[in-house]
């Protein structure tokens, strides 16, 4: 009877790590976010701006990939954060002829992006540093592109502002 209780003991134990390691395993919850993109020309003026969430970020190409961050002391931080390309966002919303952007966090601060930097592979809206979603003091969402100093990273996006010559 000993034996008996000591091995449902143990397969009860084996049972519920075993739960805990596939929790472990589930991919964060991404948060809820929005980021308002306007100033499309003025052959769009059916359009003054555009809402683009995490919903329409699912349908773009999700990537991965290491950002290294130029600090002012001149040293370099290296991030993995995990996003969409900022070119992308713009494609799928069909903006086009634009000569940069500017990128508007929710406390007002705001970096010109040129076209080379829109462009770049390794600028990114990113939700999740170093494998943790975002806090909301940080996110939900920033924009960063890597071998920029680390004013050109906005957290917590309000709105992407085109602007054509």
């Amino acid at each position: 009877m000993k034996k008996l209780s000591i091995l449902l003991c143990f397969l009860m134990m084996l049972a519920v790590f075993s739960g805990c390691a596939e929790n472990d395993l589930d991919p964060p919850e991404i948060p809820d976010w929005f980021i308002t993109i306007e100033g499309f020309p003025v052959e769009h003026a059916d359009v003054d701006e555009i809402a683009f969430t995490n919903e329409d970020a699912e349908f773009l190409e999700v990537v991965s990939l290491e950002v290294v961050k130029k600090k002012r002391d001149g040293s370099e931080v290296t991030e993995l954060w995990t996003g969409v390309r900022l070119k992308d966002v713009l494609d799928s919303i069909d903006a086009e002829g634009y000569s940069s952007c500017t990128i508007v966090s929710k406390d007002g601060y705001s970096v010109d992006y040129s076209l080379d930097l829109i462009e770049k592979e390794e600028t990114i809206i990113g939700w999740e540093m170093d494998g943790d979603v975002l806090c909301e003091v940080e996110g939900p969402v920033q924009m960063v592109s890597s071998g920029e100093f680390e004013n050109m990273f906005v957290r917590n996006i309000e709105k992407i502002v085109l602007h054509y010559e």
